[in-house]
């Protein structure tokens, strides 16, 4: 854990602006497509919800963290 905090106090405010974005997009399309996708198992959509809800969540502290973003 604490390797990726390093890993991110070390990226440019543009890297974390792009990848937060990215993060936040992937996020999102995971989360939409559970909405569409006809998933038969319970525990299959738990594990892609908790999964798209975390990508969506690092995506937002990475662009609230980058300075001069927003």
């Amino acid at each position: 854990m604490s390797q990726a905090v390093a890993a991110a106090k070390e990226l440019d405010p543009t890297q974390k602006t792009r990848l937060g974005t990215g993060g936040m997009l992937i996020g999102m399309a995971l989360i939409g497509a559970m909405a569409f996708a006809p998933i038969e198992s319970m525990a299959l959509e738990i594990i892609l919800g908790a999964i798209g809800v975390t990508i969506l969540v690092v995506g937002v502290l990475l662009v609230g963290t980058s300075r001069g973003s927003v």
